[in-house]
């Protein structure tokens, strides 16, 4: 089958394949240049539009700029009114037209494109010109002259025809952009459809000149694909399609001469393919050398290895390891005979120790047959130059590890005995070790700690003998504390006695005290009925003052103080002989009390000295008295009674206080003494049996310090230094 399109058929696909974008390029290029062109004259067309309408808005400045001039205010119009006629002369006749009032820019317009605009653009010249001769007659007027109002009347209306007229020619103007913009969208729709049809049928072309090549080619591989190799392409195209097509013929000429069939099974072929690869793969990744000789001893194949660890035999190969096919066998260094001999005796294999350029080879040659027929011989090799190397070094390091080990026991064995005899005890060894390593420092090592123990033990020795005088003092001392402890106790229990037995004391004087009180109230009571006895006499005793009131009176006072003075006397000597009885039985405590009882002694003496005083003054007034003795015989018996009642309740009263005050003084003295005993008691007490405590404690590290002295020198004695 032929593909013959003249023109493609000579066109590379490259070429082919790139037309299509090329098109596809100049298609949109051309789309883009008459958008760009369209864009263009539709800013033109925009910009006489702008001008056109602008007419309204110069023609409407002016006005404005007339009626300020008008009314006397600054202003000038004629600016406006040159813009608005230059403007309309170039949209009527074509030239540079003023874009920007401010600035002055200007731009080139074409001309009027149709009559119909010219016409009223013309027409709008002329309204213009109308507008400017009224509008100048309207200024020439003087201000009030009565014609102004109708020139005004006139100028607005002719302004108004200007903007009508203005009007029109922008509605002109518009639709004659929007009939030119229709006109461009049509021919731009027009060529775009052509060029597109144009690329489409290329692109129809273009495909059939490649599609159906390959379409046949999927043909013909599909056949071969399924074993038949009789068919063939036949295309005749120039392209790389056309030259693909006759290699593929070739190819399949090829094959059919190398398997001599018209149809082959490609699944054996891919098995025995896959089996070969394999095998092939194994050899090249394979470690060891591999190189195969043919009969004529030519190398036909070498492995990467082989190459690899040839290249170490370095000139001696003499030849490079990259060119080792087709180079005689001989070059490996192989005893050529003895292969062929153990061959020849019925061997498969044949090793040999080979030495090429300083390495050594363990060659191990096979002899590769099939169907009975030689077909060359393999070498299988390893460089053991290095492992030949070792093993020597091992050998040698072997010898002199040996040597080490007995030096090295010989200095074990001196520095064991040393060690031996340190264990039982004797120092008196040196460790030394000849040469230097690790063995002579530690002999070195050894010899720096035997000394530091013989220097150790001898310090262990003075420390055990002094540690030995310090736990037998340390006993000693622990039992004089020990005796001194328990004599303190002892001394603590008895003064705990002696503070129990005050105690007692001190709540017997506080029951008297309570006595005491009971009688002082007793006594406030008789003092309460004497007072009522004492108001009665003295109610009698009224009758007689008079009479008795000098000698009464003398001898009354000193009555009650004879009476006073013989009951202080008698109180005192009660209140001593109280008082020595209670400090006789209170001890050391009732101390206090004796010396009050001493005191209260010499106040009797004293009381009897007065006494006497006393006593010979009342002799010498009683003779004085004896002449009113009747007259108040009644009221003196009741005065004395009252008296005497008084003077005793006054006596007692004071006594009693007095002794009260000082017992319960000595009471709440005592008190906090003993108080004191007892708490002193208890700290003496509980100190002395803390005492005891760490006596015990001491006594026994004592014992464990002489123990452990004991246990030191026994040590040490093992030691010879």
């Amino acid at each position: 089958m032929s593909f013959n399109l003249p023109l493609l058929s000579r066109m590379s696909i490259g070429f082919k394949l790139a037309m299509t974008p090329l098109l596809s390029t100049l298609v949109l290029v051309g789309i883009l240049g008459y958008t760009l062109f369209a864009v263009r004259a539709q800013e033109s067309d925009a910009l006489l539009v702008d001008l056109a309408g602008r007419q309204r808005m110069l023609n409407q400045r002016q006005m404005k700029e007339i009626l300020l001039l008008a009314q006397g205010q600054q202003a000038d119009y004629r600016p406006t009114r040159k813009a608005l006629e230059d403007t309309l002369a170039a949209l009527a006749d074509g030239g540079e037209a003023v874009i920007d009032l401010a600035s002055g820019r200007t731009v080139q317009i074409p001309p009027a494109p149709t009559d119909e605009l010219r016409a009223k653009l013309s027409q709008n010249a002329q309204l213009i010109a109308d507008f400017n001769r009224t509008a100048d007659a309207f200024l020439a007027l003087p201000p009030g002259d009565p014609q102004r109002s109708a020139r005004l009347r006139e100028m607005l209306e002719r302004g108004q025809q200007v903007h009508t007229v203005a009007n029109d020619a922008v509605t002109l103007f518009t639709a004659y952009s929007a009939r030119k913009l229709d006109g461009m969208l049509k021919v731009g729709f027009g060529i775009t459809l052509i060029i597109a049809l144009v690329g489409a049928s290329f692109a129809v072309m273009v495909r059939a000149s490649i599609l159906r090549p390959l379409s046949r080619a999927l043909q013909v591989l599909e056949g071969i694909a399924g074993g038949d190799l009789t068919t063939r392409l036949r295309v005749q195209t120039h392209d790389e399609l056309g030259r693909m097509a006759v290699a593929l013929d070739r190819m399949i000429d090829d094959v059919h001469r190398a398997v001599a069939a018209d149809h082959v099974d490609w699944d054996r072929v891919a098995a025995q393919r896959q089996e070969l690869d394999r095998i092939r793969q194994m050899i090249e990744s394979s470690p060891r050398g591999m190189l195969f000789a043919d009969t004529g001893g030519r190398l036909r194949y070498v492995n990467p290895s082989a190459r690899r660890l040839l290249a170490q035999a370095g000139p001696a190969l003499g030849v490079a390891a990259d060119a080792l096919e087709g180079a005689d066998a001989a070059l490996l260094g192989v005893d050529r005979a003895a292969m062929e001999a153990s061959f020849a005796a019925g061997k498969i294999g044949h090793g040999q120790l080979v030495h090429l350029g300083g390495e050594a080879l363990r060659m191990f040659c096979v002899d590769v047959r099939a169907d009975g027929t030689r077909l060359g011989t393999a070498y299988y090799f390893d460089i053991i130059t290095e492992q030949l190397r070792n093993e020597t070094l091992a050998r040698e390091a072997a010898e002199r590890e040996q040597a080490q080990a007995r030096v090295l026991r010989e200095q074990v064995e001196a520095l064991l005995k040393v060690v031996r005899a340190a264990a039982s005890g004797d120092l008196t060894h040196e460790a030394r070790v000849d040469g230097e390593g690790a063995m002579a420092a530690m002999a070195e090592g050894l010899q720096r700690l035997l000394g530091d123990l013989r220097m150790s033990i001898r310090e262990i020795a003075a420390t055990a003998q002094t540690l030995a005088a310090a736990a037998a003092q340390t006993q000693d001392t622990s039992r004089q504390m020990g005796s001194n402890a328990q004599a303190t106790s002892v001394d603590a229990q008895h003064v705990a006695q002696a503070a129990a037995t005050a105690s007692a004391r001190i709540e017997t004087a506080a029951a008297a005290v309570e006595q005491m009180s009971a009688s002082v109230r007793e006594i406030a009571r008789n003092t309460a009925q004497a007072s009522t006895i004492a108001r009665s006499a003295v109610q009698i005793a009224e009758s007689t003052n008079a009479t008795v009131r000098g000698l009464g009176t003398s001898s009354a006072e000193i009555g009650d103080v004879v009476k006073v003075i013989n009951s202080i006397a008698e109180q005192t000597n009660l209140l001593a002989l109280n008082a020595t009885i209670e400090a006789a039985r209170a001890g050391e405590a009732g101390k206090g009390f004796a010396v009050v009882a001493n005191e209260v002694k010499e106040l009797a003496k004293e009381t009897a000295r007065a006494t006497d005083d006393i006593s010979a003054r009342i002799q010498g007034i009683q003779s004085d008295s004896q002449r009113a003795v009747e007259a108040i015989g009644r009221i003196d018996a009741i005065i004395n009674q009252v008296n005497d009642i008084q003077a005793t309740v006054a006596a007692a009263v004071e006594q009693q206080t007095a002794v009260t005050a000082e017992i319960t003084h000595n009471v709440a003295g005592a008190a906090q003494n003993s108080q004191e005993i007892a708490q002193g008691i208890g700290g003496v007490a509980a100190r002395a049996q803390s005492t005891s405590e760490a006596v015990r404690e001491l006594s026994a590290a004592a014992d464990g310090l002489a123990q452990l002295a004991a246990t030191l020198e026994n040590l040490v004695h093992r030691f010879r230094c």
